[in-house]
């Protein structure tokens, strides 16, 4: 089965030598040191006029700052959410969250619903982690256009999923 990453590949190219496309790629990686016992917001905003779709996140491994070992607990870890897809909710440093490959994502970030993660660091060690949030920018103009191809994709495939009629 394809990823959405895979899927939504076709945006990304035009379909005429004068039209741009309907996505455009890109990441956001940050490394991040927290101080014991800190509490730190991030919050990912799109410009006026555009939405970010957001389709992954991926996280290192949580380390000691300063002997590099890393953590594997429930005392660090983040609370996120976005409205109207994804209640709100714990993230703790463990294996299961971020020793996967990509934790899938679909969320439509627009101007006024944004991204939000709180990381709480309830330790008495300073903490170095990596985090990066995987996006396909689109205009909103362009919005529609995707969310039918999106739709399209998903009628198909729940098409080929129904079972046949059972008629008498």
């Amino acid at each position: 089965m394809p990823s959405l990453f895979e899927i939504l590949i076709p945006l990304i190219s035009a379909d005429y030598p004068d039209e741009a496309p309907y996505l455009k790629f890109w990441h956001d990686t940050r490394v991040l040191v927290f101080p014991p016992n800190l509490t730190f917001p991030m919050t990912w905003n799109p410009p006026e006029g555009k939405t970010y779709i957001v389709f992954a996140l991926t996280m290192g491994s949580p380390r000691d700052y300063f002997t590099g070992d890393i953590l594997v607990t429930d005392d660090f870890g983040f609370y996120h959410r976005h409205d109207p897809s994804m209640i709100y909710h714990w993230d703790p440093a463990v294996e299961s969250i971020y020793a996967v490959e990509q934790y899938p994502h679909y969320m439509e970030i627009e101007r006024g619903t944004p991204l939000d993660l709180l990381f709480y660091n309830n330790l008495d060690v300073t903490i170095i982690w990596d985090v990066s949030v995987w996006f396909f920018e689109c205009s909103d103009e362009d919005l529609p256009r995707v969310r039918r191809y999106l739709r399209g994709i998903f009628n198909m495939l729940y098409a080929a999923g129904e079972e046949p009629s059972r008629k008498p």
